[in-house]
């Protein structure tokens, strides 16, 4: 079993387990892999910005057997990510600008997509700019 950061466990700890999670910016996958190992999801995405970081994410499912059970995708935030079954969505280890650039593009999320947001910095503001854009 792999093993959580105290902080990327917090996040696992508020996905629904309804069906899908998408993790944004996933680097290694390791919430991706944990979540799945636990049961907590059937299905995951694991998304970056970054090739470097999805190469990352590929060998870490590939460590843990999981490779055909995460997808993986290049993509700008949410951007490139199909909102069809995705009922959580993590967004974690991000400054709050970063986040909220993120949301902006993908107004999908207020269909009542579960968010996990774990800002690094600049918490209030990500507060404020959720309150005033919608997400009760």
């Amino acid at each position: 079993m792999l093993t959580l950061s105290p902080r990327l466990l917090a996040c696992a700890r508020l996905v629904s387990g309804a069906g899908c999670c998408c993790d944004v910016g996933t680097d290694h996958a390791y919430l991706p892999v944990y979540l799945l190992q636990q049961g907590i999801c059937t299905s995951v995405i694991a998304s970056d910005i970054g090739e470097g970081p999805l190469q990352y994410a590929r060998q870490t499912a590939a460590r843990w057997g999981l490779s055909d059970r995460i997808r993986i995708l290049l993509s700008d935030g949410l951007q490139q990510v199909p909102d069809a079954g995705i009922t959580d969505v993590v967004i974690a280890g991000m400054g709050a600008e970063t986040i909220c650039g993120i949301l902006e593009h993908a107004d999908w999320l207020q269909r009542g997509t579960n968010l996990i947001l774990q800002p690094m910095t600049k918490a209030p503001l990500l507060r404020r700019w959720l309150a005033e854009n919608g997400y009760g």
